[in-house]
Formats: C-alpha cells, sequence, structure tokens
C-alpha cells in the first residue's frame, strides 16, 4: 500500500524516505494501523513515589522500573490505566497497533515490553 497524503490537488504519494511509521509488515498486510498515545493515554508515570502516593488511593503502581539518563538512575513509577491490556489485546487482533511517545526510547522501550506481552 502506497502512503498518500491529501494535497490541494487531491492525494499525493508521499515517499518513503519521509513516512513516520515504516512499511507494514507482511503480518499486518492490509490491516489499519491505529496509533495510540503512550503516556498520559494508556499509562501514567512519576518520577517520585511520595508524588505517586498523593496520586494514587492505593498508594502503589502497577509497576516500577529503572533507568539511566546521562548517567543518573532514576526510577519510574508506572500507573497502567485500567483495562488498557485488555483494550490493546482486543485491538491488536483488528489493527497494526503504532505506540507514539514524545519521550526518550530509555524510558519507553521498556514501558511498551512491559505492555506488550506477546
Amino acid at each position: 500500500m502506497e502512503l498518500q497524503r491529501a494535497g490541494r490537488f487531491g492525494k499525493q504519494p508521499v515517499p518513503q524516505e519521509s513516512a513516520v511509521i515504516p512499511p507494514q509488515a507482511a503480518e499486518f498486510k492490509g490491516r489499519k494501523t491505529l496509533v495510540l498515545d503512550l503516556d498520559e493515554t494508556l499509562i501514567h508515570s512519576k518520577f517520585s513515589e511520595a508524588h505517586l502516593r498523593a496520586c494514587r488511593t492505593r498508594g502503589r503502581c502497577d509497576f516500577q522500573m529503572r533507568i539511566v539518563v546521562e548517567g543518573r538512575p532514576i526510577q519510574v513509577y508506572v500507573l497502567i490505566r485500567p483495562g488498557v491490556l485488555f483494550f490493546l489485546q482486543k485491538l491488536a487482533s483488528i489493527y497494526e497497533i503504532v505506540l507514539y511517545t514524545a519521550s526518550m526510547s530509555i524510558y519507553a522501550n521498556p514501558l511498551v515490553d512491559t505492555l506488550d506481552q506477546d
């Protein structure tokens, strides 16, 4: 499938080198692509346990991870939004799912690995 963008004179092909999303893998050919935002949509992360307790009545997170940014270790406390794992599981059978984030990959990749357990 060729990527297209709407232009002044109708749909125009998008050169592959400027595409934001790579071509679909063979296993997803023919499926529509669903782009979801990671932070504040699927998950909520905090970098302070005290702040997390104030935000969450149960006082704990779904999981924790440690990342190193510029040589400094940082503990990340992550809350998965209710129903997200079920939501992703169901949609993955229908769509090619692409997760978007403006965050650094050192933070995002472990999050995605935790959410995508298959």
